[in-house]
């Protein structure tokens, strides 16, 4: 069998065939929710204990420099984070375009429970577009990703450590200018 032989056999599908499909690939978006919240928190915790333990080490060696290297973290996790939240929004498309394609009207599905404004947002662009290009641009382009407590903490986090580091490094050159003269 060579390796585009899957591409030319015809696939018979009827109904019953579509419908496991589509709940295997339910249960699959459903894993990758729970997946991408794990790893979210899971990153945040790393972040969040690598910059504490790189500024302890800061402050213990009075080396002001080093608080750049917090901040570059937490950035790194904003913008994951950033990344991360665009992926379950589309998730939460997918799962709403196959509730739909079922009419499913349950509101008891996790799909419909899950309410935080990632699956809001994915509802909207479901509900307002109809193409699948339409979709991928409203997804890329949502304002959802900059509203919430994750992305606000650690913007106001990176904003005090920037103020904290550049006072310090501030008064660090001060410090330093007065003892050369």
């Amino acid at each position: 069998m060579d390796k585009d032989s899957h591409t030319t056999e015809t696939i018979n599908t009827n109904r019953e065939d579509i419908k496991k499909f589509y709940f295997k690939e339910l249960d699959y978006l459903l894993d990758r929710l729970k997946w991408y919240d794990n790893l979210r928190g899971t990153v945040l915790a790393i972040c969040v204990t690598a910059s504490l333990t790189l500024i302890s080490i800061s402050v213990a060696n009075n080396q002001s420099i080093f608080m750049i290297v917090p901040i570059t973290i937490l950035l790194f996790f904003i913008i994951f984070d950033r990344r991360c939240r665009k992926s379950i929004i589309s998730y939460f498309c997918c799962g709403f375009v196959i509730l739909d394609n079922f009419k499913i009207q349950d509101q008891d599905t996790v799909f419909h429970i899950d309410c935080n404004p990632l699956s809001e947002e994915g509802r909207r662009i479901i509900n307002q577009y109809n193409t699948l290009a339409e979709r991928k641009k409203a997804i890329q382009t949502t304002k959802v990703i900059n509203k919430g407590f994750f992305f606000y903490l650690p913007i106001i986090i990176l904003i005090i450590e920037l103020s904290g580091s550049f006072l310090w490094i501030l008064f660090d050159l001060i410090k330093w200018f007065i003892e050369l003269y």
